[in-house]
């Protein structure tokens, strides 16, 4: 079996701490970002308190499936993407980046159907070795995470 470490809520407000200042100056960037895209359902958490931190109203959710627990089931299935014409510049916002599957099929995606949106990714954890590394993660990391938000089965 896998380690797993666990990511605490106490470690989460560190981390936005850490880097609330780093963000909040991505927010006023060029072009100006101007919406967040949360992946449900692992990114909903951290995309909602990135909208209270960056003082957002307009979140957006895109649904991928991609794992049953702790097994991967291939390819990433999405819902249909939401409406995304009026923004100019989107934080992508998910847990992790473990293969990085989700974040490389999503930007594809996204390009397809908005080539000039601006996207920017952010996680909480990334792989050292995946397939798409996000523009802004808080951590690396080899092991199973158990994040503080998910139900105790």
């Amino acid at each position: 079996m896998e380690e797993i470490v666990e990511y605490t809520y106490s470690q989460f407000q560190l981390d936005l701490r850490k880097w609330g200042k780093r963000l909040y100056r991505l927010k006023f960037g060029s072009p100006a970002l101007d919406g967040i895209l949360a992946v449900s359902r692992g990114g909903l958490t951290f995309a909602h308190h990135l909208a209270e931190l960056l003082e957002f109203r307009q979140v957006e959710v895109v649904n991928a499936i991609s794992y049953e627990g702790m097994e991967k089931i291939g390819e990433p299935i999405f819902s249909p993407l939401p409406d995304l014409s009026p923004y100019f510049h989107i934080l992508v916002v998910d847990d992790i980046a473990d293969s990085g599957e989700t974040l490389l099929e999503l930007n594809k995606l996204i390009k397809e159907g908005y080539p000039q949106l601006k996207v920017t990714t952010i996680t909480i954890f990334s792989r050292p070795k995946n397939l798409y590394t996000p523009n802004y993660y808080f951590h690396t990391t080899t092991k199973w995470v158990h994040f503080f938000w998910e139900a105790e089965l």
